[in-house]
């Protein structure tokens, strides 16, 4: 039973009976607590695949996230049991701090990419979108903090450095790179656009015969496959300052 996070009275019943579900495709920041399901899953035939987030900035961005060398300890171990092309990670959002600049988000993700080198063939990135209930969040850590957090899509010199940067690391370590519902066409610094429940990927890996039809319900960039969420806003105990999901 779904309920509309932006009218709680309207609620959807969801089959999640073996023969309804085309895949399932799970997004995490620790997949620990569902290790235990994986034979259950495995058993009734489920097709699933996990889009796992690892960016390493640490509190006081990422409050409550498991430290950067435990999340890359359960990432391999994830990747070890269903196997690379099942594990996806996600380098989001990019988020530029003052002082930091783009050598910080650069030296971050080279040290993940090489970590994973091994462990995943695809990785999705994607730049912070600054929604109204972020930026309240962001402005409240400001004042306690020695740090501003910079609003980068519009300043072309900083996202070429930051794309061409990421595209050669993600080269360097055997991933394919992609962006997530960006505005900004960055094909040219080799980001293909992406999506992060890829019809024609699933197809792919699965054997599937999914017909790749837009989401509707998304965004105007978004690519996603048409899909049903069953997520539930504010539930994740991570505290992630610019997390739109967590009021």
């Amino acid at each position: 039973m779904v309920k509309n996070p932006f009218n709680p009275s309207q609620i959807k019943t969801v089959s999640l009976l073996p023969d309804d579900v085309d895949a399932i495709v799970f997004w995490t920041r620790n997949a620990d607590p569902i290790f235990p399901g994986l034979k259950e899953l495995d058993q009734q035939g489920f097709p699933y695949i996990f889009l796992y987030t690892i960016t390493g900035y640490g509190p006081p961005l990422e409050k409550n996230v498991p430290s950067l060398e435990k999340s890359l300890k359960t990432f391999k171990m994830l990747s070890q049991r269903i196997g690379p092309k099942r594990v996806i990670w996600r380098f989001d959002p990019i988020i530029y701090v003052s002082g930091k600049a783009e050598k910080w988000i650069l030296s971050l993700f080279e040290k993940i990419a090489r970590s994973l080198k091994n462990d995943t063939q695809r990785v999705i990135i994607s730049f912070l979108d600054l929604y109204k209930k972020v930026l309240k969040k962001l402005s409240e850590l400001e004042k306690t903090n020695d740090f501003r957090v910079i609003d980068i899509i519009n300043k072309k010199n900083i996202v070429k450095k930051i794309a061409c940067g990421l595209s050669e690391m993600a080269d360097n370590n055997g991933m394919e790179i992609y962006s997530c519902a960006e505005k900004i066409n960055l094909e040219g610094f080799g980001i293909k656009p992406g999506s992060c429940i890829d019809g024609n990927y699933l197809n792919k890996i699965f054997g599937l015969h999914l017909k790749p039809i837009k989401d509707k319900s998304q965004r105007p960039e978004c690519r996603c496959t048409a899909s049903q969420d069953i997520g539930k806003y504010n539930t994740c105990k991570h505290e992630c300052i610019y997390c739109y999901a967590v009021k």
